[in-house]
């Protein structure tokens, strides 16, 4: 017989996990691990649901930094005004999830701590260098996306702990884009994602240059000296040709029913090429 409990704060979610002495899930919107419980995958005797700790589901600025609790939905994310103004790749991604119903479930941290390649997130936020803050009777953690995804199904979450929210600096004159494509599979989850951030100098050169690559390894990948080669430069065809071939050269995607590894890496490039291939045509530099 399984257990639930309903906390209201997110030191009662901490207190219970200690009570429960490594036994205890925690269940935020359910969109994955109600599935997994029918299915046996997941065996345990208490749930701690998340659903009413309202001071995980807010969306706030706070300084430099744009901040986005872990009960957001990808509903809020995709439609909240400060994450369209200042992380406009990231509601795009919120948008590209499931459909309508999924995405008035799904959790940004439910999302994160299911750590399934196969989810448009992780990129989405490695792009933008956002850190997981993660909270525990012992303190408080920071961790960039790279270091909290550790593996397919596995995170640096230690048990007692508890993501709090997502934080990620503001970076208001950026260019951003996320794409993805969505093999025959599986319509909803992507094959290949890929998350782009650009910023450029009053003379139209490259200031900086993000990518992320999800979906095609088991955690999402940027190869930060592939960006290196952007700045200074501008982002003309033969620029994008080259940091889109680097990176399909550069990865090891693997291979499962959404596309072989070959394919992945074809589909790369193609994603790299269309984000930068549009962001140089609507940035201001572009005359256009």
């Amino acid at each position: 017989m399984v257990q639930m409990f309903f906390p209201k704060t997110a030191g009662e979610v901490l207190d219970l996990l200690e009570q429960s002495t490594g036994r205890a899930q925690l269940i935020a919107g359910g969109s994955a691990l109600v599935p997994w419980l029918h299915q046996g995958s997941v065996a345990t005797t208490t749930l701690i649901s998340l659903r009413d700790v309202t001071e995980l589901d807010r969306i706030w600025i706070d300084g430099d930094r744009l901040s986005i609790g872990a009960m957001v939905t990808m509903r809020h994310l995709e439609t909240a005004a400060a994450v369209r103004r200042y992380a406009p790749l990231l509601a795009d991604a919120a948008h590209t999830v499931g459909h309508l119903r999924i995405r008035n479930q799904a959790t940004l941290g439910g999302n994160l701590m299911e750590a399934n390649y196969g989810t448009d997130m992780p990129a989405a936020l490695a792009v933008l260098d956002a850190v997981a803050v993660l909270r525990s009777p012992r303190g408080v953690r920071r961790l960039a996306i790279d270091a909290l995804l550790l593996e397919a199904g596995q995170t640096a979450r230690q048990y007692g702990e508890i993501v709090t929210h997502v934080e990620l600096p503001l970076r208001p004159q950026s260019h951003q884009i996320y794409l993805k494509f969505r093999g025959r599979a599986e319509k909803e989850r992507p094959c290949v994602g890929v998350a782009a951030l650009v910023e450029f100098e009053q003379a139209g050169q490259v200031a900086s240059c993000q990518i992320a690559v999800g979906a095609a390894t088991t955690v999402p990948v940027r190869l930060p000296h592939v960006e290196a080669r952007v700045r200074g430069r501008s982002l003309d065809t033969a620029t994008i040709r080259e940091v889109a071939m680097a990176y399909a050269e550069g990865m090891r995607p693997i291979s499962d029913l959404r596309g072989s590894a070959w394919f992945r890496r074809t589909i790369i490039a193609v994603l790299i090429k269309r984000a930068l291939s549009h962001i140089a045509h609507t940035s201001p530099s572009s005359g256009e």
